[in-house]
C-alpha cells in the first residue's frame, strides 16, 4: 500500500457497506473494458484508490471476472477499511485464486483455467463485505480501478504505472446488493423532543 497524494473533495465514490438493511452481506460492482494496449505479462495486479473509515467488516472481497466469464475471488481485504488515508491497493496475482462458487457450477471450464487471472480482461468486478452489517457502518471512499502495470526496466521511476479503468470524477453511484449503498451520504432520521418549559 503506498500513501503519497491528496484527492479533491468529491472526486470519489462513497460506498457504505451496513447499517442499510438487515442483511449480514453486501457489495457493489460495475462491468468493466478490457485494458487496450498493454501486454499481460506486463500487468502487476488489479487496484483501487481507497479511504476507509477505520470501520472493519468481517471479511471482504474482490471478485474479478474475466471476457470468458471465468471468477477469481482475492483474499480478505477487510484491511483496507482500517486505513483512514488515501491508499492504492493493488491486488496481485499470488492474491487472488479461482473462485470457489465458479468451480463449484463449472467444473470442466474451471479445470482448464489459468491459476491466476489475466488482468488486461477483467469485465466486472465486484467489491463485497460479510460480517454484523446490521450493527456497524464499514465505509470506502473510492477515486479509482486500476490496473497496474510495470515500468519498463531502467526506468528511473520504477513504480508500479495505474492505469485507470474507472473512476469517479462524475460517477458517484454503482449498482449494489445487499447490505450496501453507494452514492452521497443520506441524511438519517431526526427525532426531536418536546419539552415543556414549566412544571405542569
Amino acid at each position: 500500500y503506498e500513501k503519497t497524494f491528496k484527492v479533491e473533495p468529491g472526486d470519489y465514490l462513497r460506498a457504505q457497506f451496513g447499517m442499510v438493511n438487515g442483511a449480514v452481506f453486501g457489495g457493489f460492482w460495475s462491468p468493466l473494458e478490457p485494458v487496450a494496449g498493454v501486454d499481460s505479462a506486463d500487468c502487476v495486479g488489479f487496484g483501487l484508490t481507497v479511504e476507509g473509515n477505520g470501520v472493519q467488516p468481517d471479511k471482504a472481497y474482490l471478485t474479478l471476472k474475466t471476457e470468458s466469464g471465468a471468477a477469481y475471488i482475492s483474499k480478505n481485504l477487510r484491511d483496507i477499511f482500517a486505513d483512514t488515508q488515501w491508499t492504492d491497493v493493488i491486488v496481485k496475482a499470488e492474491d487472488v485464486q479461482v473462485d470457489p462458487a465458479y468451480v463449484k457450477t463449472n467444473p470442466q471450464q474451471a479445470a482448464t483455467l489459468p491459476a491466476k487471472p489475466d488482468f488486461t480482461k477483467i469485465t466486472r468486478f465486484d467489491l463485497s463485505c460479510v460480517g454484523s452489517l446490521q450493527n456497524a457502518e464499514a465505509i470506502l471512499q473510492v477515486k479509482q480501478f486500476f490496473v497496474a502495470v510495470k515500468q519498463p526496466a531502467g526506468a528511473a521511476d520504477q513504480a508500479a504505472k495505474l492505469q485507470t479503468v474507472l473512476d469517479f470524477t462524475k460517477k458517484k453511484t454503482l449498482p449494489v446488493y445487499g447490505n450496501a449503498q453507494t452514492g452521497p451520504q443520506k441524511p438519517g432520521t431526526i427525532y426531536t423532543v418536546a419539552v415543556c418549559p414549566t412544571d405542569p
